[in-house]
């Protein structure tokens, strides 16, 4: 009996101990972690890399889509993140607008505004012949589109790429379907008359029109609209909520979010913005949040996403001069706007929504264009306008005292400039960033 008893204390203890073990191997399950989700423009996923689109001309904004004034080819370039040295440097084409990645990250798409265009940039890794360091190479390829399209932006599927026009040439379609494995035109829809941005959740894509109001629903799998959704004012910009199953999409003219069932198609909340003007959001993984930036009164909004279905607003903050972009470093703690209305980034503390400014640059005319930061949450990487052009590029912020370590010149709007004391060159101005956090 004292043998039986024995082993059923053994028993007991070893499957306790079993339990022990499976209890500490997923001690955080009560709150979900996962990596940061990828949304358009890149700037949520974490690389070791980031690419910098420049304009050969002017920038310009409209709400979150960013395009470039210029007739000269523009160039991109690419920060090796673990050095913070300027690497590869890429030929985006003329005019180049919205860009996203691939779902693998190895490539991204311009939309070539003026010239009818898109350019594919892939890259690729290349170890060095000493085996300790490696480079990357990239190689573009051009999808010329009918004329008159003037695509203003490019969001990529798993297999197809999806391009909004908005010029003359392509009231019907207003959306071409590129197949990427052959880089051809498959076919185009009509979706509304003023589509402003897309987002992909599954096999389907949810278009927004911001002149009408609503969101259409491109099956891939049907290859047609499927489903066509009112939302609020002036729909602009839209994320997925943590699980995927959610699109909160932006509406910046009456200054809310409509929380859309990715499955059934339907609004299921519609929640406001705490502030006026909401042009994006940024949805911080490592804390389920969605932080919300409002241009019109210069304020970003923190909402508790936990429960996808439903935003739980946490706190506003206000922030610089017409912020374009926000960044959340890792943990959640700490997030910076960019401020496109001075040379300024403002750092918001997430628990108590106090903030601080970060000046970049000493010039106050100077103007910053975009933010992101490393996967480690270390360093910040701002885009500076200067007035004259003579000093554009990237500045590099150490986060732990917020003090500029490095800057990164843009390209030369001129190749062949050789540049001088009397005549110096004018330099591209840095449009958007992709990868990073």
């Amino acid at each position: 009996m004292n043998l039986f008893s024995k082993s059923v204390r053994l028993c007991a203890l070893l499957v306790l101990g079993v339990v022990l073990v499976f209890e500490i191997g997923c001690g955080d399950t009560f709150r979900p972690i996962a990596s940061p989700l990828p949304t358009p423009g890149g700037d949520q996923q974490s690389h070791d890399f980031v690419s910098i689109l420049n304009c050969n001309g002017t920038v310009n904004r409209t709400g979150p889509l960013v395009n470039c004034n210029g007739t000269a080819r523009s160039t991109g370039q690419l920060i090796n993140v673990s050095g913070d040295t300027l690497g590869t440097i890429t030929d985006l084409g003329v005019a180049p607008g919205y860009a996203t990645y691939d779902a693998a990250r190895s490539a991204f798409y311009v939309a070539n505004t003026t010239a009818d265009a898109i350019s594919a940039v892939s890259y690729s890794r290349v170890t060095d012949p000493a085996g300790s360091t490696f480079h990357y190479e990239s190689a573009t390829t051009t999808l010329t589109l009918p004329s008159g399209s003037n695509p203003i932006a490019s969001f990529v599927g798993s297999t197809e790429e999806y391009i909004l026009n908005a010029g003359s040439g392509s009231v019907c379609s207003n959306l071409s379907i590129v197949t990427i494995s052959t880089n051809a035109i498959t076919s185009g829809l009509c979706v509304g008359s003023s589509p402003s941005f897309a987002i992909q959740a599954g096999n389907n894509l949810f278009i927004l029109d911001k002149a009408l109001n609503q969101v259409n629903v491109y099956s891939s799998q049907q290859a047609k609209i499927i489903a066509t959704i009112s939302v609020g004012t002036a729909p602009v910009y839209a994320t997925l909520s943590f699980d995927k199953n959610f699109v909160y999409v932006v509406n910046q003219g009456s200054s809310d979010i409509s929380i859309v069932d990715a499955n059934a198609f339907t609004v299921v909340s519609t929640v406001p913005t705490g502030g006026s003007g909401p042009i994006r959001t940024f949805l911080d993984a490592s804390l389920v949040r969605l932080y919300v930036l409002n241009q019109g009164d210069n304020t970003v909004t923190g909402f508790n996403a936990l429960g996808n279905s439903t935003l739980v607003k946490l706190g506003t903050a206000t922030v610089g001069p017409n912020p374009v972009n926000l960044t959340v470093l890792t943990g959640g703690n700490r997030a910076f706007t960019a401020n496109s209305g001075n040379n300024t980034l403002t750092e918001i503390n997430t628990g108590s929504f106090t903030t601080r400014t970060v000046a970049i640059g000493s010039d106050p005319a100077a103007t910053v264009t975009d933010v992101t930061s490393s996967a480690d949450g270390t360093k910040l990487y701002a885009g500076l306008v200067t007035p004259g052009g003579l000093n554009n590029g990237v500045t590099i912020i150490r986060t732990t005292d917020n003090a500029v370590v490095n800057t990164l010149p843009s390209p030369k709007q001129d190749a062949a400039c050789v540049g001088s004391t009397a005549v110096p060159c004018v330099l591209q101005q840095p449009q958007q960033f992709m990868g990073g956090r």
